[in-house]
């Protein structure tokens, strides 16, 4: 969810932050946790799976949305850490460690896509003994 859907947005926000508080407990039974690390980092992601329910308004617009899902993605780097919160629209209606797959190889794509924009528009810092081995 971008924030070009900005009513949207404050409603899936607003929703989780009213879940938190009231009911915790349905966001522990729609829970997923994934961790992994390489290259000297860890990452740390937590998806939350809510059904969409007549609370919201913006979400008529979206025909057949069954849940919104709150990402939270952490990452720890050797004296660096970030800290993320992404928000989705989905037509499942359950399993939230399905759509954690989905989300991870949609990000997998995007990222592979902007990779290859930048090589190819020469966007991608080179290193200086790569410039050696070109000369």
């Amino acid at each position: 969810m971008k924030k070009n859907q900005g009513k949207l947005l404050a409603e899936i926000e607003a929703y989780f932050h009213k879940c938190y508080r009231d009911t915790p407990e349905l966001l522990k039974q729609n829970h997923f946790t994934e961790l992994d690390g390489e290259h000297g980092q860890i990452n740390e992601r937590h998806y939350r799976l809510l059904p969409i329910t007549n609370w919201f308004d913006e979400t008529a617009k979206f025909v057949g949305c069954q849940a919104v899902v709150e990402v939270t993605r952490m990452r720890e780097m050797k004296n660096k850490s970030s800290h993320e919160t992404s928000y989705y629209i989905t037509s499942l209606a359950s399993d939230v460690e399905g759509i954690a797959r989905y989300i991870r190889k949609h990000w997998t794509i995007e990222n592979s896509q902007h990779w290859a924009l930048d090589v190819t528009f020469n966007l991608v810092p080179r290193h200086k003994s790569y410039d050696r081995l070109i000369d």
